[in-house]
Formats: C-alpha cells, structure tokens, sequence
C-alpha cells in the first residue's frame, strides 16, 4: 500500500498536504541516491575498479537509465528469438527477488522445468517460457555467469538489466526508454524513477523508445534524446500477440468483452491501456506490487467481485501467469496476456543493430 501511494504522489495522481511532505521526504532521500550512483560511475569511468571481458564474441547490455517498467524483459526475448537460429545465444539476469539471486553461483535454466518464480523471479520465468532452448543463467554475481555462459558455448551474452552492471564489460550497450516518461520524473530514486543521470545516454549504442506509435510521439522523443546522445534510435509499442488459457478460457475473444485484470507490474495502467485498446471492456482492476505474489485467497475474493461486476474472464499478464498455482481457486476463466514489441519506426536501426551484434561474431 505504502509502496502503491508513494508510486501515486510522484506521478501527480495523489494530492493534498501529505502527498507534498511524502515528495519532499523522498527528494532529500534522492540526494543520497544520486551522489552514490555518482561516485560509482565516476570510479568505473577513471579505471578504479576492474571491468571483466568475458571469453565470449559479444556482451550485449539491454537497460535502462530508470527504475522498472520500461519493456526490458520484452525486448530481451525479441533479440533472443531473432538471434538464437543463427547463433548461441545465452541470458544473464539476476532473477530480482528469486533464490537464485542470492545465492553465489549462478543457477543455470533451459525451458520451464525448474523455473519457478521463487527460484529464480517472474521475469526470468516468463523468458524460460517463451525461449525453450535458450539457457538463462539466474544470479547476481553477472561475472560468474557469464564464465559459466562461456564454458557452455554461448558466443552472445545478453545482459538483461545491463546498464547499472558495470563490474562486467559490455560491447553493445542497447538503452531502452518508456516515451511516455523517459526521464522517470525528472529526480532520482526514490523521489523519482531514476538510477542515473541522463548524461548516461551518450554512451548508448542504440536507444530504444517503447510505447511509440505516431509520428508525432517519434519526433517529441527524438527532440528530447538529442538533448543526450546522437545514438541511432528504434521506436516500439507493445502489441497483444496471444491469449492463453489458463483455467476455463480456451477461446478467449476481446472485442466487446467485459474483463477484470489483475497484475503486479510496476505500470498496471499500460496493462490496462491494451486491454482497452484491443475492444475490451474493464469492469474491475486490481494492481498488486511488482515482483509479489498474489496469495490464492486475494484472487479467489477478487474473483468473486469481478463476477458480481460482470466481468466474464480475469485477465493477467505473464508475469502473473507464471505465480499462479496450478489449483488456482478462481469463479471466473482465467487468461494470461502475450506481449510482444512491434517495431514502428526506425527499422534500418533495428537492423543495424542486429547487424552490430553479429558482426561480432566474424
């Protein structure tokens, strides 16, 4: 709840005196957060602390320079998918709130069997769903990852969450930005959503606006990247690729449907937002903290008062689909939601940098 509220103030939805002493509590503890991220940078920049050169062609970073939210685990799997026929192709992330992430050496994935959520995190599930035969290695020690990535054979290493990871050397660094907010803000962490400075940008290879889709939203980003880098520049928007049945809706249909969603994103209303978009309509919503799990008797009375609103299927992302149980108590048919980013501008880029990373590998 607290978690929720905070989220509200810093995005103007909440307002009143306790919201303006919430943000001025959260600025000055921003301060502290930006001189850290400062200083380690600058260290890193100056060669105080060693980068490590894993033995392997190409180390491709996909971050970003704010917090959650912006479409990484998407475009992780989009690189992945168009990369893995014709190269091995390996997967270090560190499995945020999973077991995986800490212990000391890293847990190695391929496919679904033993990527449970509390081994190795959602986001890491949902890509050992997605990407069958592409190993993932789960951790925080990224080093030690990518040593084992290497000893198995992988030649493309794609760090997920990279940007922040400066112990390991990247040869490509890919910046993804939300349009819609890409400087989280304005402030950093936790008065906003920054983890670094803007500045960060320039030393991107290629950047990355999600949730692009006119001419006019192009431009407006572009305008504002150019303030920070000359970086070649993709657009993207995340479309509905499938729907899956997971308990009791085998042919679900959203055009003119009532719906209730539940998800624990750090931007529900985005979820919220396609679903609209795809001609359904939301009769009843509930947004949980990213990275938790729903407890089954939270669903089952949610349920239930999705059904007495009228919804005829509870809809959920696939973050969520992977922390459900397989004896989920629901009264209504539950379906998990498959995203997938669609590429609306700048598609020379994005095949400039396909062609970056493989050429690594000559």
């Amino acid at each position: 709840v607290c978690e929720r509220y905070c989220q509200s103030a810093i995005e103007g939805r909440s307002k009143g005196l306790l919201s303006r002493l919430t943000l001025a509590a959260l600025r000055l503890a921003s301060f502290g957060y930006r001189i850290a991220a400062g200083i380690r940078s600058f260290a890193y920049s100056k060669g105080l602390f060693i980068r490590y050169v894993a033995p392997v062609p190409a180390v491709v970073s996909i971050g970003n320079i704010v917090a959650g939210g912006t479409g990484k685990t998407p475009l992780t799997i989009l690189l992945a998918e168009e990369l893995y026929p014709h190269s091995k192709v390996g997967i270090l992330t560190r499995g945020y709130r999973g077991k995986a992430s800490k212990l000391k050496v890293p847990t190695r994935l391929i496919g679904k069997e033993g990527a449970s959520v509390k081994n190795v995190g959602d986001e890491p599930a949902v890509m050992a769903r997605r990407l069958k035969e592409v190993p993932l290695y789960v951790g925080r020690d990224r080093v030690q990852a990518s040593i084992m990535a290497a000893k198995d054979g992988c030649e493309i290493l794609l760090l997920d969450d990279g940007l922040q990871h400066t112990k390991l050397h990247r040869d490509i660094d890919i910046v993804l930005l939300d349009a819609r907010d890409p400087l989280g803000q304005g402030y950093f962490l936790p008065r906003g959503y920054l983890r670094q400075s803007p500045k960060a940008l320039e030393k991107a290879d290629f950047i990355v606006g999600n949730h692009i889709r006119s001419e006019e939203e192009y431009a407006a980003f572009e305008k504002l990247v150019r303030k920070y880098s000359s970086a070649p520049l993709i657009a993207m928007t995340p479309t509905l690729s499938s729907i899956e049945d997971v308990q009791g809706a085998p042919k679900t249909q959203l055009v003119g449907a009532k719906v209730a969603i539940m998800c624990g994103i750090a931007k529900p209303q985005r979820f919220r937002e396609l679903i609209e978009e795809m001609g359904a309509q939301v009769v009843l919503e509930k947004a949980t903290a990213d990275h938790t799990i729903p407890k089954a008797k939270e669903i089952a009375r949610f349920s239930e008062k999705a059904l007495a609103a009228g919804a005829e299927v509870l809809l959920v992302t696939e973050k969520d689909r992977v922390k459900l149980s397989d004896d989920l108590s629901c009264a209504l048919p539950v379906a998990s939601v498959q995203i997938r980013l669609k590429r609306t501008f700048g598609e020379e880029n994005y095949q400039k940098m396909l062609e970056a990373i493989r050429a690594r590998l000559k």
